[in-house]
């Protein structure tokens, strides 16, 4: 995984949910998006690893089709990640979570593009 354990510590302020471990492990393989961003809010590490799990690989490819370079792409799907940590409480359901993931994607590539002129945006 791309995100380390230390960084979401470091970022959860948020209050911790009162279900065991093991309560929220079982919950969590038929979790919906929406569940598992819920979950996100209330600092559940198990939450943020199984959202990263289903969606890195797509986000991954949109973003390497965005910017056109590995390293680049890598770096913005860590950032897509860390900002569903930290603002995952902000969702608010106007859209599905894997839209919202793409479009976190997409500010961060233009971001990128900004930042760096050689990179092009497809």
């Amino acid at each position: 995984m791309i995100l380390g354990d230390a960084s979401m510590t470091m970022t959860c302020t948020r209050r911790r949910s009162a279900a065991a471990p093991s309560e929220r492990a079982a919950a969590l393989g038929t979790s919906s998006d929406e569940a598992l961003i819920e979950r996100i809010a209330d600092c559940d590490q198990l939450a943020m690893r199984t959202l990263f799990a289903r969606h890195r690989v797509v986000v991954y490819r949109w973003l390497l089709r965005l910017v056109k370079d590995n390293a680049i792409a890598e770096d913005l799907l860590s950032d897509v990640f860390l900002d569903v940590w930290r603002q995952a409480a902000t969702f608010e359901g106007h859209s599905s979570v894997s839209t919202w993931l793409l479009a976190i994607a997409r500010n961060k590539a233009i971001s990128a593009r900004r930042r760096r002129p050689d990179v092009e945006l497809n």
